[in-house]
């Protein structure tokens, strides 16, 4: 008669502890604590126990920074395929971010030029 009650349902987590947490979120324990030290994920202390809820876990992960695109990644693909199966090829980039990356990589450029002391005739070539 063991069988032969209720299965039992798989519940979601509400909440891991560190190592759990690093399991779902992909990511190393160092990480994850790391994350908490800095105050970047929130946790909650439990005795000894350490528990990060599911919900902050999640809001951590998407506060990460998207992944900027190097510039080469800007340029058009070439035409070795149809638009449709570059579009499927490749996840879209929204443009807020496309633009932030090249303003950053102007910025840095400008940046590095400066603390090498170039030559005001260099920096005028800077668009």
């Amino acid at each position: 008669m063991a069988g032969r009650g209720k299965p039992k349902r798989e519940l979601p987590a509400l909440a891991y502890d560190i190592a759990e947490a690093a399991e779902v979120a992909r990511r190393g324990e160092t990480k994850i604590k790391h994350a908490i030290a800095t105050g970047a994920l929130p946790a909650r202390k439990d005795g000894k126990s350490t528990i990060i809820l599911h919900d902050d876990l999640v809001a951590w992960l998407r506060s990460l920074p998207y992944r900027v695109p190097t510039l080469p990644a800007l340029v058009p693909p070439l035409e070795s395929g149809t638009a449709e199966s570059n579009a499927k090829r490749k996840t879209p980039v929204p443009q807020a971010v496309v633009a932030k990356a090249v303003e950053d990589v102007g910025l840095r450029t400008a940046a590095k030029r400066q603390s090498r002391g170039a030559s005001a005739g260099d920096q005028a070539v800077t668009t």
